[in-house]
């Protein structure tokens, strides 16, 4: 009878700690469709000389496929005309895994030069649609520079362009 009773006891204390360890370590959100995160817009708001520029990012529609946008409002608050250059950047970031020690970078995967010229008191809105395919399950950032991004190392980055390009080179075909 007592090894019955041990047994017992010791099956209701195993199943007890599977539950917990289960209910503690299972990943969060696995296999739950959820609603596509609207891109985080990381300055949206930059003065070049005269011209103060202002960036909004549409929300993500739900359908497949579908392509985000960005808004620039620009306002030439001097009092002459003026020309002021942008670049919108777009970067996504992987999550992070748990199990690596490596910090994740955000990754450029679209990058677009924005140019405006304005008369004094002018004000410009400028629809810019996202054309890069925005990889999924990826933290979206969307930025402002007034500078040109560097295209990182393993990926030629141009304006208007998505992704790593590649090129063939055919070998030079012997003199005769």
């Amino acid at each position: 009878m007592i090894k019955a009773k041990e047994a017992a006891t010791v099956l209701v204390t195993a199943a007890v700690t599977m539950a917990v360890v289960v209910v503690l370590l299972w990943p969060m959100g696995m296999g739950a469709a959820e609603q596509p995160a609207a891109p985080r817009v990381l300055r949206p708001t930059m003065t070049l000389g005269p011209c103060q520029f202002t960036m909004e990012a549409a929300p993500p529609s739900t359908e497949a496929g579908a392509k985000p946008s960005v808004t620039l409002k620009v306002v030439n608050t001097g009092q002459t005309a003026a020309e002021a250059t942008v670049w919108v950047v777009v970067s996504a970031t992987r999550p992070e895994s748990m199990m690596s020690r490596v910090p994740v970078m955000p990754r450029t995967v679209w990058t677009h030069k924005c140019t405006v010229s304005l008369a004094a008191g002018a004000t410009q809105t400028l629809t810019v649609p996202i054309e890069a395919q925005l990889p999924e399950g990826q933290s979206i950032t969307i930025s402002m520079t007034d500078k040109e991004p560097a295209a990182p190392p393993s990926a030629g980055v141009r304006a208007g362009t998505v992704g790593t390009q590649a090129s063939q080179t055919a070998a030079p075909k012997p003199a005769k």
